[in-house]
């Protein structure tokens, strides 16, 4: 009885450890099924990661494309068109220079200022309007400039254009005037006129007291002297105003003071013998002598001197000149002086903005 009590004992304890052992299996199965379960999903969300930054990878590296289009490309068409405009300023100032010495501006010289300073471009176009010896000019072209990185998105390429105008006429105010005022009635001076500006004959001015008499004189006290600036005019500063001109600008027609002082020896006139340079023209006398003296000054001309006197008898003193038809630096266009062959150029529309009149 006993071996059988034994043996029922040992059956159960077997029993028991068998499903000990089961329940371990099955627990750690479960472990195992769970893990597998967890590195599953984690592949799968690493996945979707991998995908969603790819995505916004791309995206960014559109925009940013996008944006060194815009830079390296809108630097590359700002740099074409500002050497587009400065190509046609200088073609359309040196058109109105030449339409201003009686020559065809838009012949030639327009295309060949704008190719020299724009090679590239891909078209030129110069029109002008005259009336007498004054007109205008307008020069216009166009380049096109090829997109390095804008390709990208389609837009390879983009047409600059740029549009100029300058004028020409008599002038109608100017610096650096020497203060020889110079009586419109002189015969040289009329000679010069007659010619139409185009004579090479030397003409002898006689600047005595008596400068005056063909425009309303005699002006006592005066030899023609001007007196630009109204103030008590020294001898030092009547120097500095025959070497270097008037630092101020002049505006014809209008009156201005005589200057008493006389044509001496004390200017340096030699200075600027062979030099060009510019002189009011004066048509009329106030009547008046000494410093109440003014004269009508109505335009300007340009000469060079080639001899004078400025010392002896006083009715001997001259300067010989020789006329000159030029281009000088001042303002033209807007007022009613005559055309002494002295003109003036200058921009008066640069891209529609500006005024020409």
């Amino acid at each position: 009885m006993r071996g059988l009590v034994v043996l029922r004992g040992e059956a159960r304890a077997m029993e028991n450890a068998s499903g000990r052992r089961g329940r371990h299996l099955y627990e750690v199965a479960s472990k195992n099924d769970a893990g597998n379960r967890m590195n599953g999903d984690s592949r799968h969300t690493s996945l979707d990661e991998t995908g969603a930054a790819a995505i916004i990878l791309a995206l960014s590296m559109t925009v940013l494309m996008g944006a060194a289009a815009i830079v390296l490309d809108a630097g590359d068409i700002w740099q074409q068109r500002r050497q587009l405009v400065g190509a046609v300023d200088a073609g359309a100032l040196a058109a109105a220079a030449e339409f201003a010495t009686g020559s065809d501006g838009c012949d030639d010289m327009a295309d060949d200022y704008v190719v020299s300073n724009a090679p590239d471009t891909d078209s030129i176009i110069c029109t002008a309007s005259e009336n007498g010896g004054a007109g205008q000019v307008t020069v216009s072209s166009s380049v096109t400039v090829t997109h390095a990185l804008a390709q990208v998105l389609g837009r390879d390429s983009t047409e600059v254009t740029a549009s100029s105008t300058a004028r020409w006429g008599p002038a109608t105010a100017m610096s650096g005037l020497r203060p020889f005022g110079l009586c419109e009635g002189s015969p040289g001076f009329e000679a010069w006129q007659a010619s139409g500006h185009s004579t090479e004959d030397v003409f002898r001015i006689q600047y005595s007291k008596d400068q005056a008499n063909a425009c309303g004189g005699p002006a006592p006290g005066n030899w023609g002297m001007l007196d630009f600036n109204g103030g008590s005019n020294s001898n030092n500063e009547t120097k500095d105003w025959v070497r270097y001109g008037y630092p101020g600008e002049v505006e014809a027609p209008q009156w201005i003071e005589g200057d008493p002082g006389a044509f001496s020896p004390s200017l340096p006139i030699s200075d600027i013998v062979g030099d060009v340079i510019q002189v009011p023209v004066f048509d009329g006398y106030n009547g008046a002598g000494g410093a109440n003296a003014e004269f009508h000054v109505i335009g300007f001309v340009s000469l060079i001197i080639v001899d004078y006197k400025a010392n002896g008898q006083q009715a001997k003193r001259y300067l010989d000149v020789q006329f000159q038809s030029t281009i000088a630096a001042g303002k033209c266009c807007d007022g009613a002086t005559v055309d002494m062959g002295t003109s003036v150029v200058g921009l008066c529309a640069v891209e529609d903005e500006g005024s020409c009149g």
